[in-house]
């Protein structure tokens, strides 16, 4: 009953988001908690090629953890990959070595099937991409961003080390990754720059929901310390069980999807558009940089006002497209 009320959606993923062709090997990897979702990418992907494999893994610890080799295989050899995983896979060693083999990759983590059915991917991807490839290029040509809000995010990070990443879909950007839903502009900020505090308000990786802010005080790229309670606390001790880079300001994205839903899933939350979100952790695997982690922890920020050298691009999370579309004009 499941597959066939998420089969609409899922050959929208299968054929808008993964480009799927008739002489494609197509690999769907799923875990315990996503194999219902997968199968119906199964069945969808199988309209289209007759070489589909169903791959459900264990179901990792947590976001960013890298899978089995049998995994990075199947990965590596497909044509197309379709991840629906509880955790995250796209900053692991694995992604970034099947992106090298020119692997397409389409990632839907923490899928479900609300997000099947609302959300961000009813949004007009046409607008999105537009939107996303927007801010690409004001992360791409910018060279240093500030981000504040009244919870008391006040921070200053680099932009001229690494080239960002749009999660616009197939036909933007990056298209060869995929997140789902798509809608957001990321990049590794200057590794040892970034200073000042960073006030998660929504949710983190991890975590969940925040019942209280989580703050972070950034110095030279790296958390020295976070306070906020119970669950600042979990954040702390996630970081002292892992590596050195662990605590390290990995990412710096801001969301365009107006679809988006602001609710308990991150993923939907981080691509709201408007809204902006920072990582700790691995940033070596996917966004170019050097500092690589067994962590890659996302953390949200509903009404940021963000400025890229000196220009307001996001003010109380309402992203300035017309402003921003000028100030690259002028650039």
């Amino acid at each position: 009953m499941m597959e066939t009320e998420l089969s609409r959606p899922a050959t929208k993923i299968v054929t808008e988001l993964g480009g799927v062709e008739p002489t494609d090997q197509v690999l769907v990897l799923s875990d315990a908690e996503t194999a219902d979702i997968a199968r119906a990418l199964v069945t969808a992907a199988r309209v289209i090629s007759d070489d589909v494999h169903l791959l459900v893994k264990p179901t990792a610890s947590e976001h960013s953890n890298e899978p089995s080799a049998v995994v990075a295989v199947a990965l590596a050899t497909a044509d197309v990959a379709i991840m629906a995983t509880r955790h995250a896979l796209t900053h692991t060693n694995a992604v970034s070595e099947a992106l090298d083999a020119g692997t397409q990759i389409v990632t839907l983590r923490s899928i479900t099937k609300r997000m099947m059915l609302a959300g961000g991917i009813t949004a007009d991807l046409d607008q999105v991409r537009e939107e996303t490839t927007l801010v690409y290029e004001l992360l791409r040509t910018g060279t240093t961003a500030h981000v504040t809000c009244p919870n008391g995010t006040d921070v200053t990070v680099g932009l001229t080390e690494h080239e960002p990443i749009a999660f616009a879909g197939p036909d933007g950007p990056n298209g060869q990754l995929v997140g789902y839903p798509p809608g957001e502009s990321a990049i590794a900020p200057d590794e040892r720059d970034a200073t000042g505090t960073v006030v998660f308000d929504h949710s983190m990786d991890s975590i969940g929901l925040l019942d209280a802010p989580v703050k972070l005080e950034i110095v030279d790229g790296f958390v020295q310390s976070i306070d906020g309670g119970a669950q600042a606390q979990t954040l702390a001790t996630l970081i002292e069980a892992a590596d050195e880079n662990a605590g390290h300001l990995a990412e710096f994205a801001i969301g365009t999807n107006s679809a988006a839903l602001l609710d308990e899933n991150l993923k939907e939350a981080k691509r709201h558009r408007g809204t902006a979100h920072f990582a700790i952790g691995d940033n070596a695997s996917t966004l170019g940089g050097t500092l690589g982690s067994d962590l890659h922890l996302d953390g949200v920020i509903r009404w940021p006002t963000i400025t890229i050298d000196g220009e307001t691009v996001v003010r109380d999370g309402e992203l300035l497209s017309e402003e921003i579309q000028s100030f690259l004009e002028a650039r």
